[in-house]
């Protein structure tokens, strides 16, 4: 039994395609899926074919046609002055094509009387050398002028599509192996086109994923910033909330005696995160720390390896992480676009999950509303007990209740979406086009809302003042007439919102 082998083929013009086909037939290749739009890029198809023979692979990189590397296409624009010359735009295709150039812009107008001595040409080409035969043989017959060159980061469409959008993502990523740019490429085209059945334009969901990376990047170090809560929990314990600019809260519990946090948002975050607990005193190196991890997603857990902490967590919360798809024992767990958009948040996010997690103390109850209890967690002068979700928002979410204190940590299960900036919403919108929902399971997700939201209202029924829900994103909170509203006043921590 033959497994399936995806490559990325570069062509100059549809024809190649052919020349491909044959190769493949050749080798007794099935093509299980090919991806080709001239609108998007002329240059780059993406195939599946059931053949991953050594030799093929071989085949297809003597021919040229399989990109094995990213390189920035070379990108020229230059005017020629045709004056007096016969049939000046065959003569000029003709040496494009010999020289192995794409002309990916040409303007002429004979008829018109201002314009009709000159030719304005783009060009793309993936060698210097390309170029350099074209001009070479140019200027023998044409007076030429170059006006810009080099391809420029603000004019992506006069360059290879696909290739210089996988050199900008690299910033994003860190990674210098084309070899893992190549494989998140095809990747992203496949999510690109997946979502193009749904009704979504591709060009658009390209930008959307761009825009992705590059706000978390451009949230990070200086221009990093934070919304603060400040929650007297006890005389000796302060609870503090942070809502970075993406992503999810990162909660930390402070007594005299120990420091616990409450997941750690994305791992570009870490040094950010790292700076503002030390310039608030709140992350003393000779103070013993504990930390939690609600579950697998990667602005919950993704700064865990930075920490270089053993965090509490369920044993399925590893689990999923190993998968790298955070729709891991979920009734969507086959779903593609789930496992693409995991490898996807996780590199743009320099996600750094924890590979191993401690156990928690045996627990005196077996359950708590209608969820599990699946042992205690204490820090900081505080009992916790942990429960497990019902795996609506994901596999192995757990919760923490503090019955004495009237703390309820919902992760994600519950949100006070109306507490949360514009941009960091902005931001959200990715998860929701990509995904159509952050719940693996709707229907478990709102059973869960109900369930948590049944807790905290029998503790408000016993005569507890005020019984604080910390979300997984937004503000602390308390229920107002069955709606979570911001329980504390926040703070603005950093240079800019």
């Amino acid at each position: 039994m033959t497994s399936s082998f995806s490559f990325v083929a570069r062509i100059n013009k549809s024809s190649k395609l052919k020349k491909i086909t044959s190769i493949l037939t050749h080798n007794k290749c099935n093509i299980n899926k090919v991806i080709y739009n001239s609108k998007i890029d002329n240059n780059i198809v993406f195939f599946d074919i059931d053949n991953n023979s050594l030799e093929l692979q071989e085949e297809l990189k003597k021919s040229g046609f399989m990109l094995t590397s990213i390189q920035e296409p070379i990108f020229i624009k230059l005017k020629i002055n045709i004056a007096k010359q016969k049939n000046p735009v065959a003569k000029i295709l003709s040496l494009a094509a010999k020289s192995d150039v794409t002309i990916s812009f040409i303007e002429y107008d004979g008829k018109d009387q201002h314009k009709k001595d000159q030719m304005t040409l783009m060009l793309n080409a993936d060698n210097s050398q390309n170029i350099k035969i074209f001009l070479d043989h140019l200027k023998l017959k044409f007076r030429l002028s170059i006006v810009e060159y080099t391809p420029s980061d603000d004019d992506l469409g006069s360059t290879i599509f696909y290739i210089n959008y996988a050199n900008k993502l690299r910033k994003f990523t860190g990674w210098h192996d084309d070899r893992l740019i190549i494989s998140f490429l095809t990747e992203i085209n496949e999510i690109a086109f997946s979502l193009k059945k749904l009704g979504y334009d591709p060009e658009d969901v390209f930008l959307k994923i761009y825009e992705n990376g590059e706000t978390l990047l451009k949230t990070s170090g200086e221009n990093f910033y934070a919304e603060h809560q400040i929650l007297q929990v006890t005389p000796q314990t302060t609870l503090h909330c942070f809502q970075p600019p993406c992503g999810g809260n990162i909660y930390l519990l402070d007594s005299p005696d120990e420091t616990l946090m409450i997941d750690t948002g994305y791992g570009i975050y870490h040094d950010d995160i790292m700076k503002m607990l030390h310039s608030l005193d709140l992350w003393q190196d000779d103070k013993p720390k504990k930390l939690f991890v609600s579950h697998g997603d990667s602005d919950h857990c993704g700064g865990a390896g930075y920490l270089k902490m053993v965090p509490y967590s369920y044993r399925g919360t590893i689990d999923l992480i190993k998968s790298g798809n955070r729709a891991y024992k979920s009734i969507n767990a086959d779903s593609r676009l789930e496992h693409i958009y995991t490898t996807m948040i996780g590199a743009f996010s320099r996600w750094l999950p924890p590979d191993r997690q401690l156990d928690f103390e045996p627990a005196d109850l077996d359950k708590i509303g209608a969820f599990p209890v699946v042992g205690r967690l204490k820090a900081c002068g505080m009992d916790f007990y942990v429960l497990k979700s019902h795996g609506g928002h994901q596999y192995g979410q757990l919760f923490l209740l503090e019955p004495d204190c009237n703390l309820l940590f919902t992760a994600d299960s519950m949100l006070n979406m109306k507490s949360i900036s514009r941009e960091r919403a902005r931001y959200n919108q990715l998860a929701d086009l990509f995904l159509t929902s952050v719940n693996v399971d709707r229907e478990l997700a709102k059973k869960e809302r109900e369930d948590l939201t049944e807790i905290a209202e029998s503790y408000m029924s016993e005569g507890a003042d005020k019984f604080y829900i910390c979300c997984g994103h937004g503000a602390i909170s308390f229920l107002r007439n069955g709606r979570l509203a911001p329980a504390l006043e926040s703070h603005h921590y950093g240079m800019s919102k």
